[in-house]
């Protein structure tokens, strides 16, 4: 969601989303099983795991209802190989878009801070 890359790398964070996202709201299957099958789609790209893992994460913290099943979504990508770094930014960033389309621009901390 905050995510700009080239369009091959959009293109492999959507199927990597995906795949993480089947095995993570199903609960099918092994754990193991599933890290595999998303470090195969990932293709040793911890950055583009980080972009995926924060969605998830940024999206549970928008709404914890809805996305019940994205914690388990995020830890299946860190336990891939996913840059936490990246994850934590990713997750900031989809947070507060979905909050602010959720809820309005008051709905952002950041939109409030006085930066004193």
């Amino acid at each position: 969601m905050g995510h700009r890359g080239s369009s091959s790398d959009d293109l492999a964070v959507a199927t990597i989303t995906g795949v993480v996202s089947r095995y993570a709201a199903s609960r099918q299957g092994e754990f193991s099983d599933a890290v595999a099958a998303v470090r195969e789609v990932a293709g040793g790209r911890a950055d583009l795991l980080g972009v995926v893992a924060g969605t998830f994460r940024g999206r549970y913290r928008a709404d914890p209802q809805d996305a019940w099943w994205a914690p388990d979504a995020e830890r299946l990508c860190v336990q891939a190989g996913a840059d936490v770094e990246v994850a934590r930014a990713e997750a900031d960033i989809v947070e507060r878009r979905l909050r602010s389309a959720r809820f309005g621009p008051a709905s952002d901390p950041a939109a409030h801070s006085t930066g004193t």
